[in-house]
């Protein structure tokens, strides 16, 4: 498994659930994010800014890209036939281009492609999702904890990619 934007708010529960069900995991980001990566059970680690994951010849059966920096297309290139890539859009144009072109060019691929669809407090995800943090297989990462007032702050790191795991705003 390939996760693209490893290391934010969302990716470390991406790669802790995937190692819990025993996913080898790729996981990619920039350098400074490469050793809390490996922290949180990436079996490897790819720099972004020194390596373009979709052009070196391996292939993922499941490719998650919760940076989506890329057009599915270089993705595409990555997957493994009857791979499946899946988009955690940040961007309304990335959302749709996979979900209105995503499917046929990834039929004419052999690849199944998709974004995230979530459902909200669905039993049996609970119940699992319970079971891995009371066991410690998932931990949350809190990056940093922002009083309120500096809000703000939190917004521009986020934006800026610094985050490793959540940021919190407490009043």
């Amino acid at each position: 498994m390939l996760v693209n934007g490893a290391g934010g708010c969302v990716g470390p529960f991406v790669v802790q659930l995937a190692k819990a069900r025993g996913a080898v995991v790729t996981a990619v980001d920039h350098g400074g994010k490469l050793a809390f990566l490996r922290e949180l059970g990436a079996d490897e680690t790819v720099d972004h800014t020194h390596q373009d994951v979709t052009r070196g010849g391996r292939r993922f059966d499941v490719v998650v890209d919760i940076a989506d920096t890329r057009p599915f297309l270089a993705f595409r290139r990555c997957l493994a036939p009857g791979g499946r890539y899946v988009l955690v859009a940040r961007r309304l144009g990335s959302f749709l281009g996979t979900a209105l072109l995503g499917p046929p060019v990834g039929a004419l691929a052999g690849v199944r492609t998709g974004t995230f669809a979530w459902r909200p407090n669905q039993r049996a995800d609970l119940d699992e999702l319970a079971g891995l943090l009371a066991s410690g297989a998932v931990r949350p990462r809190v990056d940093r904890t922002y009083p309120l007032a500096e809000a703000p702050d939190a917004f521009r790191a986020l934006a800026a990619g610094t985050p490793r795991g959540k940021l919190l705003i407490v009043p």
